[in-house]
């Protein structure tokens, strides 16, 4: 157990500790699970704290977690994208690390796609704006036709 070395407290000014929970897991579990750990939480609402089971290796040490956008479903490439990287041969190992390999190879896919993405949509947005720019400076010297006045909408 990690963080804790007693699980039970008697609440008193001298206390009593002791470590009186355990977690037991089949071997089979233990072999499919290599990477998980098991935490003590805090005591707060109770004499016992919590214990915590991690199945698998913390994300802490990323920049940023990964999100993904609910309307990068809409894009029509996205499923191709997914598809592609997830029928990629894994390199080996038990079931867990075949499948723990391939949720970072597409994490790291869905990751450059979406940087590409959000370039194209910034890209886009910036010649939009220089487009209404351009035919707000229009408007001002001159009557716009009614093309004009419909992309400004």
């Amino acid at each position: 157990m990690l963080r804790r070395k007693f699980k039970w407290s008697n609440n008193q000014q001298i206390p009593s500790l002791a470590r009186l929970d355990r977690i037991l897991i089949s071997l089979g579990t233990s072999l499919s699970l290599p990477l998980a750990s098991v935490m003590g939480g805090e005591m707060r609402l109770s004499d016992h704290s919590a214990l915590i089971f991690h199945a698998g290796q913390s994300t802490s040490h990323l920049a940023r977690p990964f999100r993904l956008d609910n309307f990068w479903l809409a894009k029509d490439c996205f499923r191709s994208i997914i598809l592609a990287a997830w029928s990629v041969n894994s390199l080996g190992g038990s079931a867990t690390t075949m499948w723990i390999q391939r949720w970072r190879r597409l994490r790291k896919v869905i990751s450059q796609w979406a940087v590409q993405f959000r370039k194209e949509c910034k890209a886009r947005r910036t010649k939009l704006e220089q487009d209404i720019e351009g035919l707000n400076h229009s408007a001002e010297l001159r009557d716009l036709a009614f093309d004009e006045l419909a992309s400004l909408k």
